[in-house]
């Protein structure tokens, strides 16, 4: 409960079914009961580049911090996270993958495995740069450093073992751009 003015009228409380505001909205909370929902399509009544934009915007003294665009793509300042999760449409749990069917959905993550009596592996990975971080963790027991020594952009990148061991190393794979 706070006050509204609209057009030089004050009010104690509003209730509405719909509303459109053709101008900016201030308030110090928005709160639904029922969870919310912004609807980033365009309506029929705009006019100008202005109302067709479709993006979402979180300033802090004028300067983007953070938006949200039609796909659903996000840009953000700064992110901080307990987890990270990429779902996938093809499996009702990502645990179920296996690594085919991981790094054919995700694109950006993955695993892979050098098999015993082999150097290295080349692993398919469209998301590749040039300048990609490109982060390996081993899954399985290995003296052995793992490295990326090759990177083909929008195809493929090599990780690499100094010498052949008698036992295959599995390893997680992670790309940043």
């Amino acid at each position: 409960a706070g006050n509204i003015t609209a057009q030089g009228a004050s009010f104690d409380s509003l209730t509405t079914h719909d509303a459109t505001v053709s101008g900016s909205l201030f308030a110090s909370l928005i709160e639904a009961e029922d969870g919310l929902t912004v609807n980033l399509g365009t309506t029929s009544n705009a006019t100008d580049s202005a109302d067709l934009a479709s993006s979402f915007k979180i300033k802090n003294a004028g300067d983007t911090v953070a938006s949200i665009d039609a796909s659903g793509s996000a840009t953000l300042a700064t992110l901080t996270t307990s987890k990270i999760n990429i779902p996938s449409e093809d499996a009702t749990n990502p645990e179920e993958l296996n690594e085919t069917e991981l790094n054919q959905i995700a694109k950006s993550i993955g695993m892979g495995k050098i098999k015993a009596g082999f150097i290295n592996v080349i692993i398919k990975a469209p998301a590749v740069t040039k300048d990609s971080l490109i982060f390996i963790t081993p899954t399985s027991n290995t003296p052995l450093p793992l490295a990326v020594t090759d990177k083909i952009p929008r195809e493929t990148f090599t990780v690499s073992i100094p010498q052949a061991t008698t036992n295959a190393i599995t390893f997680n794979w992670w790309i940043i751009n």
